[in-house]
């Protein structure tokens, strides 16, 4: 009789467990595996992720959610991109036209309005106002915005504001930078070293240089002051 009984709490514990499954499948139109605990879920034409006991974990109300990367996925809704986590935690809302994961710690974003840069908790470290960034070369990177060029540092700072026409590559901690056609100098901190008003300098010999200015010829030092060469 005990037996018995055993095998009825059994079957019916198999029974309604299958009940709740069946049910719980049902509300979704179909399912596809993610990974040996996660599965795809679709509903309506929208997308979400459940476990494998059926549990929501990502709503099905995103148009698209790409393969996670580092943790993150990139989500799409109504035509705009956002950033989720694997546990469905929102990192970045769905207002952006493209968003790059470069690492598990920082993300490109690109809006009309510009490119710029995040991190993992959703902090904006550079708003997207610049039309182009440049890779972070260490701590800084070129910026461009209305056609000038510009530096910021990895904190979002901006170091030398977009006023140049073009800046070279730093030898030391200075570089070459032109302004309506003028060449001057620049330090790594953005201060002007030698104001952008000759039309030319050549390279530094023993502390000197050759440039032009206003057609004449003169010498001038590394600080842009006159010299005798």
């Amino acid at each position: 009789m005990k037996r018995l009984f055993k095998y009825y709490i059994f079957f019916f514990v198999i029974v309604y467990s299958s009940e709740i499954f069946a049910q719980e499948n049902l509300s979704f139109d179909f399912t596809l595996k993610y990974n040996s605990r996660l599965l795809w879920a679709f509903r309506d034409d929208k997308t979400g992720l459940i476990d494998k006991n059926f549990h929501t974990i990502i709503p099905c109300e995103y148009d698209h959610i790409e393969n996670f990367r580092h943790g993150f996925a990139v989500s799409y809704k109504d035509g705009k991109k956002g950033l989720i986590t694997m546990t469905g935690k929102i990192i970045l809302p769905n207002e952006y036209d493209e968003i790059e994961i470069v690492s598990a710690k920082y993300f490109w974003l690109y809006k009309e309005s510009g490119k710029g840069f995040a991190d993992y908790t959703g902090k904006i470290i550079i708003p997207c106002e610049y039309e182009y960034i440049d890779f972070f070369r260490g701590r800084y990177a070129w910026t461009w915005k209305g056609g000038l060029m510009g530096m910021i540092d990895f904190d979002g700072k901006v170091v030398v504001p977009n006023e140049y026409d073009l800046i070279e590559p730093f030898k030391g901690d200075r570089a070459w930078c032109y302004k309506n056609k003028l060449k001057g100098m620049i330090d790594m901190k953005g201060n002007v070293i030698i104001p952008n008003e000759y039309d030319n300098i050549e390279s530094f010999k023993n502390g000197v240089a050759r440039a032009v200015k206003d057609g004449k010829e003169m010498y001038i030092d590394a600080n842009g002051k006159s010299a005798i060469k």
